[in-house]
């Protein structure tokens, strides 16, 4: 269930994946890298993050970047160039590196985003004197809702009177995989003699909010098997043995039971245990986030020629990127605006904690 390399959310009947396109080391998964076009020409058309400073004079550090690498490009006018990458997916995020680097170099970055032939977006950056002199990880372009078919991105630039920069870092796309349908729909079943008012809340409560709650947790229990996994089979000396402990917590909610005609005080402990479920994956993010750091440091000390350790660090970091971006969505698209009708309707007498109705 791509425990190596990808994070896999399960439903009914469909997994959905996240996987990265590196500059450097291109798709996490077919390995195809991105196309970068020309190939020849001016002294700056494409230069990558070994470019020494005689001749380059935007050099972000690469401790900040994706996979610690990334390919950047100067454009003059008349010049154009394009980073073209294909996917299979259905959705797509691109992301910079953007410069705040003050004249007389230009570091103003200008680019187009075409998708399967047709122009779908811009992105223009000014250098900010305000913000520091680099900025990682910039959400440049996004799209969803797409066919999970084969798509063509292409990301272009063209010089005009004054140069212009592109530092393209890596994208992330979501592929979705067909799986067997789920027996556990029965455990969400709910009575059919209640009345259809109670019924109404009751039932949009627990399949939207408790089976959601599901969901997150399975994500989280994931993560943890991935992160336990790759530390067995770590041969180095920083196993830290933590995640093991959490997965069991994670599991025992995943199933909750049904309930027949639940009164308002059962419908908010329900929401309240809710929140308290999403506040305890929140704490298993951040003490994953920084084994992934202690990883990273050590990772750094051993020796850079074992290409196996570079790319366990690379899952690693990935995985928790990937998990607080579905743990989000998630909770910000279908949980809580599935909190806020019950609440019009009059399902529950107050909010959940933490919750606000504005």
């Amino acid at each position: 269930m791509f425990l190596t390399n990808n994070i896999v959310v399960l439903s009914e009947s469909q997994a959905t994946v996240n996987r990265s396109i590196d500059d450097g080391f291109g798709d996490s998964v077919t390995g195809l890298k991105p196309v970068f076009l020309p190939t020849t020409g001016g002294l700056d058309i494409w230069r990558n993050e070994t470019c020494p400073p005689s001749i380059c004079t935007i050099i972000p550090p690469t401790s900040s970047a994706f996979d610690e690498t990334y390919t950047q490009s100067t454009v003059r006018a008349g010049e154009e160039i394009n980073i073209t990458f294909d996917f299979t997916g259905v959705a797509l995020y691109v992301f910079f590196i953007i410069a705040n680097i003050k004249p007389p170099i230009q570091a103003t970055t200008i680019a187009n985003f075409t998708l399967d032939g047709s122009l779908v977006g811009n992105f223009y950056h000014e250098p900010d004197s305000n913000a520091p002199e680099f900025q990682f990880n910039i959400l440049a372009f996004s799209k969803t809702d797409l066919q999970n078919t084969n798509h063509e991105m292409i990301i272009s630039a063209m010089g005009s009177s004054e140069p212009i920069v592109l530092i393209f870092d890596y994208a992330l796309y979501t592929f979705m995989n067909a799986l067997p349908k789920s027996n556990s729909s029965s455990t969400n079943a709910t009575s059919t003699a209640e009345t259809s008012s109670t019924s109404s809340c009751t039932s949009t409560a627990h399949l939207g909010v408790a089976g959601f709650v599901g969901v997150l947790v399975g994500v989280a229990g994931t993560l943890i098997a991935v992160y336990c996994y790759r530390q067995r089979c770590r041969k180095q000396s920083f196993n830290k043995g933590h995640p093991a402990r959490s997965a069991g917590n994670s599991e025992s909610g995943s199933n909750p039971a049904p309930a027949h005609a639940p009164s308002t005080g059962l419908q908010f402990s329900r929401q309240r245990d809710l929140h308290r479920r999403v506040q305890e994956m929140n704490e298993q993010i951040e003490k994953l986030r920084a084994e992934s750091a202690e990883l990273s440091g050590d990772f750094a000390m051993s020796s850079t020629s074992e290409l196996g350790n570079l790319q366990q660090q690379r899952a690693v970091r990935l995985d928790v990127a990937q998990l607080t971006m579905q743990i989000q969505r998630t909770v910000e698209n279908i949980v809580l605006p599935q909190t806020r009708r019950n609440l019009a309707r009059g399902c529950l007498n107050e909010a959940p904690p933490g919750y606000s109705t504005n």
